[in-house]
């Protein structure tokens, strides 16, 4: 990571198990359990994601076209 830059993700629920790790790393993670949203609709998460400066790791395509629809 560069120095004064410090990547946020938020990892949907399939990639909670990868938090412990990329915070080793040195970066700033959120999974959707600490953020309080597991099992919430694909619009709550993105939503929330773009609320707080986050980049969302998922497998959930649904999300990548959200995004396009609504252009992030």
């Amino acid at each position: 990571k560069s120095e004064g830059f410090c990547m946020r993700i938020l990892l949907d629920e399939m990639y909670t198990g990868m938090k412990d790790y990329l915070k080793a790393l040195g970066w700033e993670i959120e999974t959707v359990n600490t953020a309080g949203i597991q099992g919430a609709s694909d619009s709550k998460v993105m939503e929330y994601a773009k609320a707080n400066s986050l980049v969302i790791v998922t497998q959930d395509e649904k999300l990548a076209d959200i995004a396009e629809l609504k252009g992030l």
